[in-house]
């Protein structure tokens, strides 16, 4: 890891050092906001709760070109992770055997398991953004941190599969971290030399700090800034600022778009224990015009799927033959999904339009709710117990998926230079996400496929912001 991070300063030094295509700006400013942190990690039971912390720090930007900018950070931020067991105290015995008994439902305990890591980090990335006046920027890159302070459980959460079981909170956690930085924004000038930012950010990290269930740091953050990006600005510069180039009358677009999708698991062989679920899509599809008709379109979008399992199962969130628990559950699986589309229209005021292309998603949370039911009898006592099941089940699933997605749609214009947009839109995984970490026998006959299918009905409102 730590010669990736050599090798992309290396790089970056070099653009710094060899551009000449555009005359250099540097961007100083503050930002803060919060995180919503949970654990990746190999989860099989129990509730995660997301939590929230602060962001906040400084950043440093050196424009290389009208499109491209290296930045770096020095900021703070304290992550917060609560786990939940289920209660083991709810049984209910009866001496007589009776054919319908209601069971009260389990609980969690009203103590948690709460871990607490504040980190100083620094991030180094490469953003790319619009040469227009409302900027949308795209970021990638690496960050570096070092751990401040920290306050663990006395007696973390514990899988019975895992071999890195600590029994106290003795051990120490790592005292550095290093992993990956995605970003989207908007950054708009109030002044010549004044931006104000608002971005969307995700890190992952690489260090384990939570063994008993292998976890590494994962935090969503959204943050508001603002920039001066009039130090060591030429007089040439100065006298000659840059204007957002219109040549391309609305040649790029920016939606927001909500849509309700239709989800269900491709891949089992045992259709009769699952159904559809309803899932939600959510998001900004970014449109640059190659031509008339012919347009590239990328989106960042959140996106819930998954399915419905009912029946008797031996495992809560997929069909494993047995008959220990007859379960009525809902499996959510969230994404932040990346499609990138050819997209082909037609018409004048009213347009049609159709598109194709591929997806790329990284998955946030996977999670198996509902209820389960099992009995146990001996022929003098009859014993019904009834689950309430909220289980983090990231352990079962793989980080990322990618599929083919296809859509067509129509667009109606607004307000002048707005479209409302409808489409409807069909996406098919090619991955199989089930993965068992744990290295468990395959019992015959039970579920070791699932593929992520679903059918989006979304309505967007279109913006040229050039």
């Amino acid at each position: 890891m730590k010669n990736k991070f050599v090798f992309s300063a290396v790089i970056l030094l070099s653009l710094l050092l060899t551009s000449s295509a555009f005359s250099q700006k540097l961007t100083v400013g503050l930002l803060n906001g919060i995180n919503f942190t949970q654990p990746q990690g190999y989860f099989a039971s129990g509730k995660w709760e997301v939590k929230n912390g602060p962001v906040a720090g400084l950043f440093l930007n050196y424009q290389i070109t009208k499109i491209l900018s290296v930045q770096s950070e020095f900021n703070y931020t304290v992550i917060n992770y609560t786990h939940k067991n289920y209660s083991s105290d709810q049984y209910m015995y009866y001496p007589l055997y009776e054919n319908t008994i209601y069971i009260a439902p389990y609980y969690y305990y009203h103590s948690t398991e709460e871990w607490e890591f504040g980190f100083y980090r620094i991030p180094l990335y490469l953003k790319i953004s619009t040469p227009t006046k409302l900027k949308l920027e795209l970021a990638m890159g690496g960050y570096y941190s070092f751990r401040d302070h920290y306050d663990l459980p006395d007696y973390p959460v514990y899988i019975g599969f895992s071999d890195t079981w600590p029994y106290t909170n003795t051990e120490e956690p790592p005292k550095h971290d290093a992993g990956f930085f995605y970003s989207v924004g908007l950054a708009y000038p109030v002044t010549e030399n004044f931006n104000i930012y608002m971005n969307g950010r995700y890190f992952s990290g690489k260090k384990t700090y939570i063994p008993s269930v292998s976890a590494t740091n994962g935090s969503a953050e959204l943050t508001f800034g603002f920039g001066y990006s009039g130090l060591l600005k030429s007089k040439k510069s100065a006298s000659n600022p840059e204007h957002s180039s219109d040549s391309a009358s609305h040649s790029l677009t920016v939606t927001p778009k909500l849509g309700i999708a239709v989800t269900s698991n491709a891949g089992s062989d045992n259709n009769n224990m699952y159904s559809n679920a309803t899932g939600f899509s959510t998001g900004l599809s970014f449109m640059y015009r190659l031509s008339k008709h012919f347009s590239l379109q990328s989106e960042l979008l959140y996106e819930r799927k998954g399915y419905e399992i009912k029946g008797e199962s031996n495992s809560f969130f997929k069909y494993t033959p047995g008959s220990n628990y007859t379960i009525d559950n809902r499996v959510n699986l969230d994404y932040v999904t990346l499609p990138l589309l050819l997209n082909v229209r037609f018409g004048q005021k009213l347009q049609v339009y159709f598109n194709t292309g591929i997806y790329a998603a990284m998955q946030m949370n996977a999670r198996c709710t509902g209820t389960a039911y099992s009995s146990y009898s001996n022929g003098i006592t009859y014993q019904e117990y009834k689950t309430t099941v909220y289980d983090d089940i990231d352990g079962y699933m793989k980080s990322s998926d990618w599929g083919w997605a296809i859509g067509c749609g129509i667009q109606y214009p607004v307000l002048q230079k707005y479209k409302l947009d409808f489409e409807f839109r069909y996406n098919k995984g090619f991955t199989n996400i089930y993965t068992n970490h744990y290295n468990q026998t395959p019992v015959e006959n039970e579920d070791t496929e699932i593929k992520n299918k679903s059918y989006t009905f979304s309505l967007g409102f279109q913006i040229p912001i050039n």
